[in-house]
């Protein structure tokens, strides 16, 4: 939070003064450690002279209390006196005291002696006046090394209007407390929604060829590899975190995504004839050649994800700020494929081929996010997290001649893994002057590791082998989020 300037005469005042000035605006509770702190700031010109007040008769008296208090200028009590020592407490009523070797709470008379006048200073060290030692309870602490006597200065808002000739009672600008750790992060509690617009990668699968005959030998590859890939797509992550102090809460969210897409590959055009569309997704072990006609393939891949996160600050500033995260998730990875398209051979006919691999499983995450605040309400932000996941992968494969409702494959398959999953995401947000309200916009780059990829599956279930079948699946793109906080 930025601090306001404090007036040329303000700022060259000694410690002492200001120091004195905390008693007149700051809880009682304060005021024991503002006077204890004042003990080791040196006093000019006396070492042993802390901070002055007005000697009146205690207004609050109850049995046992002292008779006698030291009042502000406003007529706060600051300090109880009782009596020692022979001084005539009576005969200072009303006149200004100074106050040596503070004990705290209550002060004995003898630690009490009226002010001599003191000359003004003319000359101040203007080179020290932008030392700022300390900030606390609201006002500004500097020490400039004047030679100035102790005044007790008032506090009297942002600015002083008038600028008092030195060693002069002055008044001091109020300034905001120090921050805490979290302090300038707040507010803290928010909920969130969030548009993704990514697609699947590394997942796609080639189902289909163009060749010059309907297999055996002289058939080649002729033309277009036809592969059914999942292009960009619409999903969604809400949620949402409560705070549990200043720096810590937890938080929740829930995320959902759906992509799919379409192949389809006809026969090329051969002079001649010939052109047909070989399946590469087949059983080789089914009595079955080429297709004349279209063949057509689709693919749909979704994810669900749910965590719960306990949230905490590592650093926050006026500019940075980073926090890290730890919980459980919870994921589901759904992959259906389908192709279908009219075959020769022994068992020709429409030949309908599906395969599916489904992912379940739950673990432990964490992560990182951070802020960089910029002007004008701008801020670069980053997150990243890694999940580490037990689950099990379900596949099945079906390969049915539906004119003849002939069953000609089935495979099904599971197996039980470790997965994992890596995300970072990297943007630019928004925010309102007090940032109860957040808009960003990014990029999103999301990977499982471990999982089953339905390319994959087929190639094994084509080979009969179901050994290290294991790989990894990706999405990407573009993300806009907007949140609210409190």
């Amino acid at each position: 939070m930025p601090q306001p300037n404090l007036p040329r005469t303000a700022r060259n005042a000694p410690a002492s003064w200001v120091l004195a000035a905390l008693l007149v605006a700051t809880p009682a509770a304060a005021q024991d450690a503002l006077w204890t702190a004042n003990r080791s700031v040196p006093a000019t010109p006396s070492a042993d002279v802390v901070a002055s007040g007005t000697l009146v008769a205690n207004p609050n008296r109850v049995a046992g209390a002292p008779p006698y208090a030291i009042a502000d200028r406003d007529g706060k009590i600051v300090r109880l006196v009782e009596p020692n020592g022979g001084v005539d407490l009576p005969a200072m009523v009303g006149q200004r005291v100074r106050i040596r070797h503070d004990t705290g709470k209550t002060l004995l008379a003898t630690q009490l002696t009226a002010p001599d006048p003191q000359p003004l200073q003319q000359s101040l060290p203007m080179q020290r006046a932008d030392d700022l030692v300390r900030l606390a309870q609201g006002y500004a602490y500097v020490d400039t090394g004047m030679d100035c006597p102790p005044i007790m200065m008032e506090p009297c808002g942002p600015a002083c209007p008038t600028c008092p000739p030195p060693c002069a009672p002055v008044c001091v600008p109020v300034s905001p407390p120090p921050p805490g750790r979290c302090e300038l992060c707040t507010p803290r509690s928010f909920v969130f929604g969030e548009y993704l617009h990514l697609r699947g990668i590394d997942g796609d699968v080639t189902h289909a060829q163009q060749q010059n005959g309907i297999g055996g030998a002289g058939t080649v590859p002729f033309g277009q590899i036809g592969t059914v890939d999942t292009d960009y797509s619409s999903g969604y992550r809400v949620g949402g975190g409560l705070w549990l102090d200043e720096c810590s809460g937890l938080a929740v969210s829930y995320t959902r995504f759906q992509v799919d897409g379409t192949d389809t590959v006809t026969p090329p055009n051969i002079t001649g004839g010939g052109g047909a569309v070989g399946s590469l997704v087949l059983h080789p072990g089914a009595a079955l050649t080429a297709s004349v006609g279209p063949v057509t393939a689709n693919y749909d891949i979704s994810f669900r994800l749910a965590d719960v996160m306990y949230r905490d600050a590592i650093t926050c500033s006026r500019y940075v700020e980073l926090n890290y995260a730890l919980g459980a998730v919870f994921a589901q990875l759904d992959q259906t494929f389908s192709q279908t398209g009219v075959f020769g051979g022994g068992a020709g006919g429409q030949i309908d081929t599906r395969a599916n691999v489904d992912f379940e499983g739950a673990g432990l995450k964490a992560g990182l996010d951070g802020r960089r605040r910029l002007a004008g309400g701008f801020s670069v932000y980053g997150r990243t997290s890694a999940s580490a996941m037990t689950g099990r992968v379900n596949a099945d494969f079906t390969q049915t001649n539906a004119t003849t409702t002939a069953l000609l494959a089935n495979s099904v398959w599971e197996d039980n893994r470790f997965a994992s999953i890596l995300e970072y995401e990297l943007g630019l947000a928004w925010s309102t002057p007090k940032e109860r309200f957040m808009v960003s916009a990014g990029y999103l780059f999301q990977r499982w590791g471990g999982v089953l990829p339905t390319d994959e599956w087929i190639r094994g279930v084509q080979s009969n082998s179901y050994v290290d079948l294991d790989n990894s699946l990706g999405f990407d793109g573009l993300t806009a989020r907007a949140e609210a906080r409190w």
